[in-house]
């Protein structure tokens, strides 16, 4: 027990993990009751559909994800060197290559609005054109989350991430239970996201107040120029990586809308949320271990350390650990687990739930290396991870025609992935090793 405790307090990685993993189970905890609240009051086309339109924004929103991972990185290393400045800076700048190149890719997705509706099954116009003004605040919120995350504030982002989702929550209960539909509970995502986003803008004021250049403290002619010329050259392979974590858990989820009838696409949808609870709370050590990576491969001039190995190894073990577990359960307890979250709608496809498990066990393994080798800089991997994701795609839409073809394919893609991955780690392992 002694041992125990002198872990927890000894390691800056278990408490920040700890943390983090209290404020994301909270929030998971109110998503997941905002998934199965409206899984129990709306019909399964309905749900479907809310299913799909949230994977959507999830792939649409690539580019705001791969902001956060830039924002993460650029702000762990303005902790490295203790420079409020650069990272106060950074977020502006930021901001303002989100209004420049943000809002036309917006504005150019409300003019595909009616192939996606065709293409999802969808008739609610409402739904689709909110879901790109949720997609556009998801840009704003990637910059100042991620720069929170890379100074490791992670109590800020619980805060930020906590309220948007109470409010997510109870709006659209509210709102599903009076019958707006789909129209009003996309509208409660955009409005908890408002919420949230200025929150986490709140928590950066510490970054304000100690930059020299908006204190006064400092004369105006020694204030620094700041050079984000390597922050430029990172958009690549964060865009890369990001694209290809995220396509690889959310891409099947868009094609069974569109191959399969409402209904099972509804009970495809419910058993993938279920499944993806391994993912969320394994998140949080693939989120702590980028953050701590990128600040100490700064500290030591990007050289790697055999403790960035360590560390990793201890977060694979721990997030292998935990997802066995969770696939177990999902193999030997399918009806009471899916009972639980949907009551006796869903009973019928309840014996897949542990495959789907597996898949999503595999695609948290897979999130962790990426995130490892991604605060490394190591762009070949993500482009090879970009490339299996686009083979998954091609599968899924010529071949995806059944529950069971399209998780046979999400799973043996999974599998490659996470091969690969291992392959780069290894690799990355063995060049530190010789150059010692």
């Amino acid at each position: 027990m002694r041992r125990i405790i002198n872990l927890f307090q000894g390691s800056v990685f278990v408490r920040n993990s700890l943390v983090l993993f209290a404020g994301t189970m909270v929030m998971n905890a109110l998503n997941y009751a905002f998934h199965f609240s409206l899984g129990r009051i709306l019909d399964p086309a309905v749900y479907g559909a809310l299913q799909s339109l949230i994977a959507l924004l999830t792939i649409v929103s690539v580019p705001a994800s791969a902001l956060t991972l830039i924002a993460t990185k650029y702000g762990a290393v303005a902790k490295a060197r203790e420079d409020y400045g650069f990272a106060w800076h950074l977020f502006l700048y930021l901001n303002k290559l989100i209004i420049k190149y943000g809002w036309p890719l917006v504005i150019a997705a409300f003019l595909l609005s009616p192939f996606v509706k065709s293409f999802l099954q969808i008739n609610d116009s409402l739904a689709v054109s909110l879901l790109w003004i949720l997609a556009a605040l998801t840009f704003f919120s990637s910059s100042s989350i991620g720069i929170l995350s890379g100074w490791q504030k992670f109590k800020a982002v619980n805060a930020a991430n906590i309220t948007s989702s109470g409010i997510k929550l109870l709006l659209g209960i509210l709102f599903a239970w009076l019958g707006f539909g789909l129209d009003g509970i996309v509208f409660c995502l955009a409005l908890s996201g408002i919420i949230g986003y200025f929150i986490s803008v709140r928590g950066l004021r510490f970054l304000k107040k100690n930059d020299v250049s908006t204190t006064g403290t400092q004369p105006q002619s020694e204030i620094e120029t700041f050079d984000f010329s390597p922050v430029r050259g990172y958009v690549a392979t964060a865009l890369t990586g990001t694209f290809g974590i995220v396509a690889l858990g959310n891409v099947d989820i868009v094609l069974a809308k569109h191959a399969l009838t409402p209904e099972i696409a509804g009970a495809y949808g419910a058993l993938a949320v279920v499944a993806k609870v391994i993912f969320f709370v394994t998140g949080v050590i693939a989120t702590v271990l980028f953050s701590m990576s990128s600040e100490s491969l700064e500290k030591n001039n990007n050289n790697h350390q055999p403790k960035n190995f360590f560390v990793f190894w201890m977060a694979l073990g721990l997030t292998i650990l935990i997802s066995l577990a969770a696939i177990a359960i999902y193999f030997l307890a399918p009806d009471f687990v899916m009972s639980i979250f949907f009551g006796k709608k869903y009973l019928a496809v309840a014996p897949l739930l542990g495959w789907f498990g597996l898949a999503a066990g595999l695609y948290a393994v897979v999130n962790l290396i990426l995130q490892q080798l991604l605060s490394m800089h190591i762009s070949r991997a993500a482009q090879w991870l970009c490339g299996i994701a686009i083979v998954e795609s091609c599968g899924l839409f010529f071949f995806g025609t059944s529950l069971i073809s399209i998780i046979t394919i999400v799973i043996l893609t999974q599998i490659i992935a996470l091969i690969s991955g291992l392959v780069f780690i290894l690799k990355s392992c063995k060049i530190k090793k010789q150059s010692v």
